[in-house]
């Protein structure tokens, strides 16, 4: 992976991404990202929609709005390889990263590291904001007892009632998970040393949270035994246990929560008002075959009948979140630079999610370089509108 092609920011391009970063760092990661036949978003295969219930099994809404990731000009997205000093020198308003540089737990970023990266070049702070999945559990993780698994990858009798199937897409090592269980969201917020707990005493920000979609696996009626109707309910519930964990039990006020995908639980008011925006992958371009091979993005079908999710329904989810006081930002991202064939789509993507109302990131599908931040807008540009 390389960003040393000539002639891709040029002109009007450089007031979009300014100059381009170094070739990224290449090496070993702790975590990988594997071969996906088909992408891991849950959007992308036909499932059972969210669906408000009329009486909500969230027993009261919230009395406050939760605080928003703004103002955000825009934002970076890496979840491996990732350099203390180029996060600190980059330009970026927010920044997504994991919790240490390669997944692995025992090198987690320390306080004076996290201080660093959230110091801007010309002053200021970022908000610097944890990635964390609470819809799959990773065999890499610090909470993962290799006793749970035969080598031949059964679940033994050890294992946890919280642990599911394997994913065979996505994350390597990546189990779905029964994340209703108290068991299993002890592990992410309640005890001593757990996920949420880590990532505040680091010093983060917030967290950005993964595979919230994965609520619809437990929905889809074809898995027979063991379908749980009320899942998407029960995702917000997760979700909104996090966000008060943070800023009540742990007295960050000001927290920020984002979820990322699952926006069809933009439709529940009370998902609305607990989170601080949510982040986006896949919305002008559908990936294709495998997401590791030549061609592996397609524009996405704008409207009309699909068995896949198209501009439009996607964009009907989020309109709810945008039309919010204040609203809910979208932490956008488009995978538009593995491959030669995707760069002339980058400008008319990056103007189209201005437009959208979005803050937009391109990236390599495997999160592991720190791709060019793209400024605001400048004078004469299109205006974002809900």
């Amino acid at each position: 992976m390389s960003q040393s092609h000539p002639g891709w920011f040029d002109g009007f391009w450089d007031t979009l991404f300014g100059p381009p970063l170094s070739a990224p760092v290449e090496g070993p990661t702790f975590r990988k990202r594997i071969v996906e036949p088909v992408s891991t978003l849950e959007t992308h295969r036909p499932r059972p929609r969210y669906q408000p219930p009329s009486d909500s099994l969230l027993e009261g809404a919230p009395s406050e709005t939760a605080p928003r990731v703004t103002p955000a000009a825009n934002w970076v997205y890496q979840l491996q390889k990732i350099e203390v000093d180029r996060i600190a020198a980059s330009r970026a308003d927010v920044a997504v990263i994991d919790y240490s540089p390669d997944g692995d737990p025992k090198r987690i970023f320390t306080a004076d590291e996290v201080a660093r990266m959230k110091a801007k070049p010309g002053g200021g702070q970022r908000k610097l904001i944890a990635y964390m999945s609470i819809g799959e559990a990773n065999s890499a993780c610090f909470y993962w007892d290799h006793r749970w698994v035969s080598k031949a990858g059964k679940k033994t009798r050890a294992a946890p009632g919280w642990l599911d199937k394997p994913n065979a897409s996505g994350w390597e090592g990546a189990w779905k998970v029964k994340f209703w269980d108290r068991d299993w969201q002890g592990v992410i917020i309640d005890r001593p040393d757990s996920y949420l707990n880590q990532i505040i005493d680091q010093g983060f920000d917030g967290v950005y949270l993964d595979i919230v979609d994965g609520y619809a696996y437990w929905m889809d009626e074809d898995r027979g035994a063991g379908v749980r109707p009320t899942a998407g309910d029960d995702m917000i519930a997760f979700i909104s246990r996090i966000g008060e964990h943070a800023r009540k039990v742990r007295g960050k006020p000001g927290f920020l929560v984002v979820p990322q995908n699952g926006e069809a639980l933009l439709q529940n008011a009370h998902f609305r008002r607990v989170i601080s925006g949510i982040g986006k992958e896949d919305i002008l371009f559908d990936m294709v075959g495998d997401a590791d091979k030549n061609p592996h993005v397609a524009p996405r079908q704008e409207s009309g009948q699909s068995d896949r999710e198209t501009v439009a329904s996607i964009m009907a989810d989020l309109k709810l979140g945008l039309a919010e006081q204040p609203p809910v930002p979208v932490l956008a991202v488009e995978y538009l630079w593995d491959w030669p064939e995707d760069i002339p789509k980058q400008a008319a993507a990056v103007q189209r999610m201005r437009e959208l109302g979005f803050v937009p990131y391109l990236a390599y599908r495997d999160l592991g370089s720190l791709c060019p931040v793209i400024e605001p807008p400048q004078s004469g540009l299109p205006t974002p509108a809900v």
